[in-house]
C-alpha cells in the first residue's frame, strides 16, 4: 500500500466512532424527513378530498333546495281556497305561446 493510502486508513480506523455517530444521525434525519414529506403529501391530499366534496355538497344543497322550491310553489298553486288540491286538467301554457299570439 502507498503512503497515502495508510495515511487514510489510520485516520478512518481511528475516528471510526465519529464516522459512524454522523452516519447514523444522516440516516434518522433522512427517516424524519421522508416522514413529514409523507405526511404533507397524505394532509395536502386529505384537504384537496375535502375541498371538493364541501363544493359538490354545497352545489348540490342549493340545487336540491331550488328543487324543492319549484314543487312548493307548484303545490301552493294547485291549492283550492278550502285547502284541498284541486287537479288542473287544462294543459300547461308554455313560454313560446306567448310571443306566438302576440305577433
Amino acid at each position: 500500500m502507498s503512503q497515502k493510502k495508510m495515511d487514510a486508513y489510520k485516520n478512518a480506523k481511528k475516528n471510526k466512532k465519529q464516522i459512524e455517530k454522523k452516519q447514523k444521525r444522516n440516516k434518522i434525519l433522512a427517516w424524519i424527513g421522508g416522514i413529514l414529506v409523507t405526511a404533507t403529501l397524505i394532509s395536502g391530499v386529505a384537504y384537496l378530498v375535502y375541498y371538493t366534496q364541501q363544493n359538490a355538497s354545497s352545489s348540490t344543497s342549493e340545487s336540491t333546495d331550488a328543487t324543492a322550491q319549484d314543487v312548493a310553489d307548484i303545490l301552493q298553486e294547485s291549492l283550492g281556497d278550502d285547502g284541498s288540491y284541486t287537479i288542473s286538467t287544462e294543459p300547461m301554457e308554455e313560454a313560446g305561446t306567448e310571443t306566438e299570439s302576440a305577433e
